[in-house]
């Protein structure tokens, strides 16, 4: 038996390079008795060879990829919270919705066909509505259907001119064009996406009251299982917000168009009050001016119904003159012997009217053909309110043209008004009188 002494320089994980010695017994022929009576070494020299690889190999490496996987996971969750606070957070949110009305959004909307007629003088009128430098009141724009009113705003928002305090700062509209959808419970959360408003965001500060209140969020957030409202709550609140943010930064209002207020009004009149309280208190602020487009001649008395009202302003967006509407019809090619007999007996100046006649006519084979097919509509209107077309109401309304409330439930009762309103028989106006719809119409109970 003799001993071998191999000493080797190993990197330790702790420290400098160390010398490491070890001592081994090896066997060398017939063993003597000295070597027969030495005492062999407690551990086995293979486990003492392993620990060896063990503490200068693996270790150092295991420990050098623990620290890059410790680092590359600090890394990624700071990004994750850096990500969440500047896209999730509530000042994240506020400020896309910021961004969203200095560029002048469009909500998507279906059109109809109108007439492109230029009315330079009505765009000018609107874009002081949706641009103005100080607000003291909220609008309501007003016209009947197939007018092109609604047109005509989306005209005006999209041609408005920008107003940067210098040419460094980005180009900025201030006005966002919303289309109120036909089931109201719709209302919030649409406008919301429309704003760039998100109810649900990554509130830290929130989670921990709630972390050390011992509550969830379900219990600490809105039930917003009931809409308009629900989601109207925070929405209502954000929009303030950024009002009082863009006047600070611009120097003027905000302003948010809400078309297609007739469906409020049909199915939920107490949301369209709230909404009216909206556009009153920020009115009263005068950094956010709420305008209400309605097509409708049975929804404006519910506006000017409200005590919200007396902050209201109404525009009224009325047809075209017979003279541009003539000239609108000899451009889409309809001949001359029948465009005078068609504005002076069917269309008027009413755009819808006019784009119908002009896809329309060549299927008949004079005017009173066509006409005949619109008179049936609006006899089979009248029947079903139960009325007829010599009525004394019809009658008094074709000597005069135009007839106050109060004379008119002389003749008729509010449900048959009511009746005549929503089937386009009859059109309001602001100043509570009532006229004919439209020329067809007022052709056929003059003849």
């Amino acid at each position: 038996m003799m001993s071998l002494l191999l000493t080797r320089q190993a990197a330790s994980p702790r420290g400098p390079a160390v010398t490491i010695t070890r001592r081994f017994f090896v066997s060398v022929g017939e063993p003597s008795a000295q070597a027969a009576g030495a005492v062999r070494p407690k551990r086995d020299p293979l486990r003492y060879v392993m620990w060896d690889w063990f503490t200068t190999e693996v270790y150092p490496r295991w420990r050098r990829l623990h620290t890059a996987y410790a680092l590359a996971g600090g890394a990624g969750t700071a990004g994750l919270v850096y990500y969440g606070y500047g896209n999730l957070s509530a000042p994240a949110v506020r400020d896309r919705m910021l961004e969203t009305f200095e560029r002048g959004d469009i909500t998507k909307h279906d059109d109809t066909p109108v007439a492109k007629v230029a009315r330079p003088e009505l765009i000018a009128e609107l874009q002081e509505i949706l641009q103005p430098k100080t607000s003291a009141a909220y609008y309501v724009i007003v016209g009947e259907s197939g007018t092109g009113k609604s047109t005509a705003v989306r005209e005006a928002v999209t041609s408005l001119p920008y107003q940067p305090q210098n040419k460094k700062e980005p180009k900025v509209r201030g006005v966002v064009y919303f289309s109120a959808p036909e089931l109201p419970q719709k209302f919030s959360v649409l406008l919301a996406e429309t704003v760039g408003y998100e109810h649900d965001v990554a509130d830290f500060r929130g989670g921990l009251r709630r972390w050390m209140s011992l509550t969830t969020k379900e219990e600490g957030a809105l039930k917003i299982q009931e809409e308009p409202e629900a989601t109207w709550i925070p929405l209502s609140t954000a929009l303030e917000n950024v009002a009082d943010r863009f006047f600070a930064k611009h120097g003027r209002p905000l302003v948010l168009v809400i078309d297609a207020t007739d469906y409020i009004a049909k199915k939920n009149r107490a949301f369209l009050e709230t909404l009216q309280m909206f556009a009153k208190a920020m009115a009263d602020g005068k950094h956010l001016r709420v305008v209400f487009v309605t097509s409708e001649s049975a929804t404006l008395p519910i506006i000017m119904a409200s005590s919200y009202f007396k902050r209201a302003t109404v525009k009224e967006v009325n047809d075209l003159s017979d003279a541009d509407g003539l000239e609108y019809l000899l451009k889409r090619g309809v001949p001359r012997d029948r465009t005078e007999d068609a504005v002076k007996n069917i269309t008027g100046g009413r755009l819808i009217d006019l784009v119908k006649y002009a896809d329309n006519y060549a299927k008949y084979p004079s005017n009173a053909a066509y006409r005949r097919v619109m008179d049936t509509g609006t006899s089979e209107d009248i029947k079903k309110g139960g009325l007829k077309k010599d009525d004394k109401f019809f009658q008094f309304l074709v000597r005069h043209g135009a007839i106050e409330r109060d004379v008119a439930l002389d003749y008729l009762t509010e449900r048959r008004l009511d009746h005549l309103l929503e089937r386009n028989i009859l059109a309001n106006h602001e100043d509570k009188t009532y006229t004919f719809h439209s020329r067809v119409v007022e052709t056929f109970f003059r003849s």
